[in-house]
């Protein structure tokens, strides 16, 4: 959405999305590996029946407030939200030759459940100047995020939680030159 105010050049403008996906596969593998070691020859072979179930859920919403300085200069506030939610799956069956489950850690690592979401706020200002052989603009955005969640990993639940912060600063010249020539 973008709206004009009274003002020339007074602008303010807001978005909004939401996205959501899932996929689901099934899959069926064969490995055989011949491992030598001279006090015994042995070979092993897996074979293991998957099933994977991912779905995200995305959004994020945004506002821009321009403010006009003059009749060449503006200031821009700006302000993004996003969000992503993940929760990835995958279920693993392993058979040995003769259709025995396989429970050796080593060779075979069976189900695997990753649940987490990342938020981030980006919140920025920059001046611009706008002229019919001139623009250029500067300012910064500083952007905090956050990643929470949890793996497990064979029944083993490993917590995730990192912060982190991300600063940009903004510079843009742009020049128009003339279309004749000598």
């Amino acid at each position: 959405y973008n709206h004009r105010l009274s003002q020339k050049g007074r602008n303010i403008f807001v978005d909004f999305s939401l996205n959501t996906a899932s996929t689901e596969q099934d899959e069926e593998r064969i490995q055989e590996t011949f491992l030598y070691d001279p006090a015994m020859d042995t070979d092993t072979y897996i074979r293991t029946l998957s099933d994977v179930r991912n779905k995200s859920l995305n959004g994020g919403a945004s506002l821009a407030y321009t403010e006009p300085l003059g009749q060449f200069s503006s200031l821009e506030f700006n302000y993004d939200y996003n969000f992503r939610n993940y929760d990835n799956r995958r279920f693993d069956n392993a058979l040995d030759v003769s259709g025995q489950p396989v429970d050796d850690e080593d060779i075979f690592i069976g189900n695997r459940i990753f649940d987490y979401s990342f938020v981030t706020h980006r919140v920025g200002a920059n001046y611009r100047y706008r002229s019919e052989k001139i623009i250029y603009s500067f300012g910064a955005s500083v952007q905090p995020s956050i990643l929470s969640g949890e793996a497990t990993i064979q029944d083993q639940v490993v917590d995730v939680h990192r912060n982190g912060l991300n600063f940009a600063p903004i510079a843009r010249f742009e020049y128009k030159f003339s279309r004749t020539k000598s």
